[in-house]
């Protein structure tokens, strides 16, 4: 694998060097104290939440599976009126 190493740890180099590559990317002009909303549920949930915590970036943390529920429920409010 990756290195020599095993698949895990290659797994593990690969999310670790794209999520550094996406957050240097994203953050590179905003304000440092602006908070960042990390929607996300599960391991990508917690792999950012502690990349961006190793910044000291202030985090506003939503789950998404709980996003699509509000989303969808509000949606069909709007549609279905009655």
């Amino acid at each position: 694998m990756l290195f020599g190493g095993s698949a895990q740890a290659a797994r593990e180099t690969i999310s670790g060097t794209l999520i550094g590559a996406e957050l240097a990317a994203g953050l590179a002009e905003r304000e440092r104290a602006t908070p960042v909303t990390l929607i996300a549920s599960g391991r990508l949930q917690r792999l950012y939440r502690i990349a961006l915590e190793s910044l000291s970036i202030p985090l506003n943390v939503m789950d998404a599976e709980e996003a699509v529920r509000r989303g969808l429920a509000g949606a069909a409010a709007a549609i279905w009126t009655n």
